[in-house]
């Protein structure tokens, strides 16, 4: 399970790596929102499974 999410985290960078070549970055943008988003469900996953 873990090999599937690193795998899944490293695709995901890669493609949006689009976002780095600019000197400020619009947080709304969708591969922007969808990278905090991602961070948080991942974040969120972490603390539930050590409290559970």
């Amino acid at each position: 399970m873990r090999v599937v999410t690193v795998a899944a985290a490293f695709l995901f960078g890669l493609l949006i790596d689009r976002i780095g070549g600019e000197s400020s970055i619009n947080l709304l943008a969708p591969p922007v929102f969808a990278l905090v988003v991602w961070n948080l469900l991942v974040t969120s996953g972490c603390s539930c499974a050590r409290s559970c």
